[in-house]
């Protein structure tokens, strides 16, 4: 439509008369759909389907998203440190950062059991690491791991 059509046009410029009350609504009334679209059959619940008596196929789409893991190494660079020892002491402050963020300790010192904790995060976070890689199998097999 043109603009000086728009400009004309009852419609546009009243809207419906079945808003009105017009009898323009009746004939909206009489326009009803009996037959329901398959598309809208397939996002129904269960129970309207059953209602309405349509022989509907259910079915179960599992669609496997990609995963997103949390790891230490999403927060933590390794390769930015020099040396183990350095890696696992700030990865315990960061530790002992959040948990002083969440009200679970108090003292802001570290103590081994932190440093232990972080160690324990890398070790696992290697192991996990190990499983994703596509040599494991081979390695397994050739240093007969996992017996």
């Amino acid at each position: 439509m043109a603009p000086t059509e728009i400009a004309n046009c009852e419609l546009w410029n009243h809207g419906p008369g079945m808003l009105y009350g017009e009898t323009d609504g009746e004939e909206h009334k009489e326009q009803i759909i009996t037959e329901i679209p398959e598309e809208c059959t397939k996002e129904m619940r269960i129970a309207d389907q059953k209602k309405l008596g349509n022989n509907v196929q259910n079915s179960l789409l599992v669609v496997e998203g990609e995963k997103t893991e949390k790891s230490i190494a999403m927060i933590i660079n390794c390769n930015n440190f020099s040396s183990f020892r350095r890696l696992i002491r700030v990865t315990a402050r960061v530790l002992k950062f959040t948990k002083i963020l969440k009200r679970k300790c108090k003292s802001k010192e570290l103590t081994t059991d932190d440093v232990k904790e972080a160690e324990l995060l890398w070790i696992k976070e290697i192991q996990t690491s190990l499983k994703r890689d596509s040599r494991n199998e081979s390695w397994r097999r050739q240093f007969a791991l996992f017996r």
